[in-house]
């Protein structure tokens, strides 16, 4: 182990300005911490496939019809996991979503009563 000589420096602004340097590291590691983008989490087609409770050759169409967003890595596809969660939420949305009543149901609807 090597030894290290201080002169011309006390004890107390050794200590103040070894706080200085770790305190300036903590803040440089922090803003580079919040300033990284999150990692996007990327499915397989297995998986895209069992979350929409669908076959794979109806994926494969889908992605042929450009229906679902996919990346191409080499010869897999892959989809990002924030793009399909959407994709669900709004398909869930239109399938549950009440539809509105035309003049022509509304007739068709008065005829049954009779």
């Amino acid at each position: 182990m090597s030894e290290l000589y201080l002169q011309g420096i006390s004890v107390e602004e050794l200590i103040a300005r070894i706080r200085q340097s770790t305190d300036e590291a903590n803040q440089t590691d922090h803003r580079r911490s919040t300033s990284e983008p999150k990692q996007e989490k990327y499915l397989t087609r297995y998986e895209v496939a069992n979350r929409f409770n669908i076959s794979l050759p109806t994926l494969t169409r889908y992605t042929k019809e450009r229906n679902i967003p996919t990346y191409k890595l080499g010869r897999k596809y892959l989809y990002k996991e924030s793009e399909i969660e959407l994709l669900l939420t709004s398909i869930a949305e239109i399938k549950y979503k009440k539809k509105p009543e035309t003049e022509l149901s509304k007739i068709l609807k008065g005829r049954r009563k009779n």
